[in-house]
Parts: structure tokens; C-alpha cells; sequence
């Protein structure tokens, strides 16, 4: 169950969990500790490195066309 906080934490067989907003559970780290991007988030990063790539390949062709 989620706590009325976000900075609630609990102990259990000598440990201190944290509840991780990003998770929605109980974890060890802390929700300020979690750096990695959702796998959505990552996907979308992917794809517009993608479509960047792309893109830049095309002017680099339109570049080298206007040129000759």
C-alpha cells in the first residue's frame, strides 16, 4: 500500500525501504536515486535519435547534389 508520503520510509529484517514514486512500491534506493527513464521514455529517445539521424543524412545528400 502506497504511504501518505513519499518520504515514508520502513524497516523490515534490518532493512530500510523507500517508497519509489517512479516504481509505485516499496524499494531500497530512494525515488531521488532512481535516474533511469521509463521504458517508454527510452523508446521515444531512441526514436528521435533515429529520426535526427535521418535527417541529417538527407542534407548531407541535398548538400552534396546542390554542389555538383
Amino acid at each position: 500500500m502506497a504511504p501518505e508520503s513519499e518520504n515514508d520510509t520502513k524497516e523490515k529484517n534490518g532493512k530500510t525501504y523507500n517508497w519509489c514514486t517512479k516504481h509505485k512500491m516499496w524499494t531500497i534506493h530512494k525515488s531521488s536515486e532512481f535516474t533511469l527513464g521509463s521504458p517508454k521514455e527510452e523508446k521515444n529517445k531512441k526514436e528521435e535519435d533515429s529520426k535526427d539521424l535521418q535527417l541529417k543524412q538527407a542534407l548531407s545528400a541535398i548538400k552534396f547534389f546542390i554542389l555538383i
